[in-house]
C-alpha cells in the first residue's frame, strides 16, 4: 500500500464507520450553528439520479441519467476510484467494494494514481451505466471532506459521482441527522415525482424496508410516501407489483440541475 492510499484509508474509513454518530450530533442544540455554517459555506450539495430504469418521461424528454452524462462529458478531467471507501469501511457483502465512484473536474488531477485511474469520457459513462445495472444509485455533489481525504487542494473544481449501495453508503446515516441537514444535504431532482398506484399496491411493506431514508410507511394496507423522499427510485425497483412509479414532467430540469451543481463545483 502506497503512502497516499494509506493516508486516504486513515481518514476516510474511520469517518464512514462513524457516520451515524456524526449525523446524530447535528441534532444537538450546540451543533446547530456549526451545521448552518457548514451548509452555507457551499460545502455540500448533492442530488440523486433514480436507479429505477423505467422512469416515466414525456416523449423526447431526456432520461435522468443525462444529468450525470452531461457533467462527465463537459468535465476537464475524470478519474475512477479503485475502491469504494463506504463499502470497504463496512465490509460490504452484497456489493463489490472494488467498484469505485467517479470524480470529475480539474481537482481530480490531484488525486493520487495510487487510489484512482484516469478515465476517458466513454469509460466514466460506462462506469455510470454499470452502476445502474448493479442496482447502485448515482449520487452527485461536492463534499470538501473528499478533497481533504484525497489530498486535493482544489476543492472548488472537484465533484463526486458516487455509486451508492443501500447498506453501506454514508447517506444511510442521514435519517439520524437534523431536519436542516436532511433537507439541505440531498435534494430531489427538479420535477421528479414518486407515486403509488393504490390499485396495484398490496401493502406488503417491501418498499418500507427498501427505503434507506425511512420515507415509506404502510397505512390502512397501502404504501405512503413521506415528505422527505429523495427520489432515488429504489422502492420502485424493488416493488414486486410495480405499484410505485417514478416520473419526470419538468421541462429543462437537466439545465437547471447542471447549473445548480456547477454553482458548488465548477468542473
Amino acid at each position: 500500500m502506497g503512502r497516499r492510499e494509506w493516508q486516504s484509508d486513515l481518514i476516510a474509513i474511520p469517518f464512514f464507520r462513524m457516520k451515524n454518530a456524526a449525523f446524530r450530533l447535528s441534532r444537538l442544540p450546540f451543533s446547530k450553528i456549526a451545521t448552518r455554517r457548514f451548509l452555507d459555506s457551499g460545502n455540500m450539495a448533492f442530488t440523486q439520479i433514480p436507479v429505477y430504469e423505467e422512469v416515466e418521461v414525456p416523449p423526447d424528454f431526456p432520461a435522468p441519467v443525462t444529468v450525470a452524462e452531461r457533467l462527465i462529458e463537459e468535465s476537464t478531467c475524470r478519474v475512477i476510484m479503485k475502491k469504494c471507501y463506504c463499502r470497504v469501511a463496512w465490509d460490504c457483502q452484497d456489493y463489490d467494494p472494488s467498484f469505485g465512484c467517479v470524480f470529475i473536474g480539474e481537482g481530480a488531477r490531484e488525486i493520487s494514481p495510487e487510489v484512482c485511474r484516469p478515465a476517458t469520457v466513454d469509460e466514466a459513462i460506462a462506469q455510470l451505466h454499470s452502476a445502474l445495472a448493479r442496482g447502485l444509485v448515482p449520487f452527485m455533489g461536492k463534499f470538501k471532506g473528499d478533497g481533504i481525504g484525497l489530498g486535493v487542494k482544489d476543492h472548488k473544481h472537484l465533484m463526486a459521482i458516487c455509486f451508492c449501495c443501500p447498506c453501506c453508503c454514508v447517506r444511510t446515516g442521514l435519517t439520524h441527522a437534523s431536519q436542516d441537514l436532511r433537507e439541505s444535504l440531498i435534494r430531489k431532482l427538479p420535477g421528479l415525482e414518486v407515486t403509488v398506484d393504490p390499485e396495484k399496491c398490496a401493502g406488503c411493506g417491501t418498499c418500507v424496508s427498501a427505503c434507506i431514508f425511512r420515507q415509506r410507511t404502510v397505512v390502512d394496507g397501502r404504501a405512503v410516501i413521506g415528505d422527505d423522499c429523495k427520489g432515488c427510485g429504489v422502492c420502485a425497483a424493488r416493488c414486486p407489483r410495480g405499484a410505485t412509479h417514478v416520473s419526470l414532467a419538468e421541462p429543462g430540469y437537466v439545465d437547471e440541475i447542471v447549473e445548480w451543481l456547477r454553482s458548488y463545483a465548477d468542473v
